[in-house]
């Protein structure tokens, strides 16, 4: 289930924001052992505000948030525990740019705070990064 809202507020034309997922995936195994603890978080939202800007005839936007998700358990066809990460967020930041009706550049700073963490099957999170792209429409 996943549910997000968003609002236009007069206050100097921010749009604060929120996107939340609920996830229940259930594993039976050959032997028949059934678990709900899946490797996959029960639980992730992201929250942020963003506000669509002009300077100079550029149209873009600003984005800041923190996404993040509850904790996971991976248990095996024993039942014991595979695998488990824990619950973290991200406190992120981009900035976008139109710059013509063909390029648009982006700045992405994500992990603003360095946090350490590591999703069920998956490479280490990145920590304090950037991140710049330039999309080009043929």
């Amino acid at each position: 289930m996943e549910i997000s809202a968003e609002y236009q507020s007069s206050l100097w034309q921010l749009r604060p924001y929120t996107k939340a997922e609920y996830l229940q995936r259930e594993f039976t195994y050959a032997n028949g052992y059934n678990t709900k603890e899946s490797g996959s978080p029960e639980f992730s939202a992201t929250i942020g505000v963003r506000r669509d800007r002009e300077l100079q005839g550029i149209s873009g936007e600003w984005d800041l948030f923190a996404t993040g998700e509850k904790k996971a358990v991976l248990r095996d066809s024993s039942g014991d525990i595979a695998n488990k990460a824990d619950a973290y967020a991200t406190l992120n930041l981009q900035i976008s740019a139109d710059l013509n009706d063909q390029f648009s550049l982006s700045l992405a700073a994500g992990n603003l705070l360095n946090e350490s963490y590591q999703p069920i099957d998956q490479y280490e999170g990145a920590g304090r990064n950037i991140r710049l792209v330039l999309n080009a429409k043929f």
